[in-house]
């Protein structure tokens, strides 16, 4: 029995030892990349926050993944911003939490997020279609009919890779010609993408970038920026 006690003991002291070490790495980490970002903010010319209240984002519950539920605790940290030709531009981890405790669990994404002062972007989303890339929906189809669940089936960069959704489809669809689905079809990775008026975010799935990839994170929005300010003033 005393030599099930002393198991249970050393046991508990393992257990308490790995879990200080995962709380000193997470804070190692933590401060390593926040001097990292802060270095590329001052690349930038720009200024930098450890941290930002969620109002920072003006009108942000207007997209779905800015909305807090009970289950999910949301929180911005290394808060890069500044002006990119007349347009105020912010680049920025956004973490959103689940659980509590031990339990808890983190996805953390690099987010930008551009605001055009003028643009008037109809309410549209954009994600990648896991269940094409995956094969199910092929398989649904099969099973049930219908097509590929895509919405621009003239453009095979971007069907059966990306999922696109806005309350005004006549108007989202007008605004992704052929230049706007080219930047998602040609990019070396799969972007997400929201827009509502003056406002775009793009960020790529769970991806937490390095800080020396803020920059070509910032590129990539100013590009589809262009690009989608092109669409709208064809179609005005």
């Amino acid at each position: 029995m005393n030599m099930l006690m002393q198991a249970v003991a050393i046991l508990f002291v393992l257990l308490c030892v790995l879990y200080l070490a995962e709380r000193v790495r997470t804070r190692m980490t933590v401060r390593t990349r926040g001097r990292r970002m802060e270095g590329a903010a001052r690349a930038l010319g720009w200024s930098w926050a450890a941290s930002q209240p969620l109002d920072v984002i003006p009108g942000r519950t207007r997209f779905k993944f800015f909305r807090a539920d009970r289950n999910r605790t949301h929180a911005i940290h290394n808060f890069i911003a500044g002006q990119e030709n007349g347009v105020s531009a912010s680049v920025f981890d956004y973490h959103v939490a689940t659980g509590s405790g031990g339990a808890q669990s983190v996805v953390r994404r690099t987010v930008v997020h551009l605001r055009s002062p003028g643009l008037a972007l109809p309410e549209f989303s954009v994600a990648p279609d896991f269940l094409t890339s995956s094969g199910v929906r092929g398989v649904l189809d099969s099973l049930v009919g219908g097509g590929s669940g895509t919405d621009l089936p003239d453009r095979p960069g971007f069907t059966g890779r990306y999922q696109l959704s806005g309350r005004d489809g006549s108007a989202v669809h007008a605004l992704f010609s052929r230049e706007v689905t080219d930047f998602f079809g040609q990019a070396r990775q799969e972007w997400n993408a929201a827009g509502e008026g003056e406002d775009l975010f793009l960020w790529s799935g769970a991806w937490h970038v390095e800080a020396p990839d803020a920059s070509y994170m910032l590129s990539a929005g100013m590009e589809l920026l262009t690009r989608l300010r092109a669409a709208a003033d064809a179609r005005a």
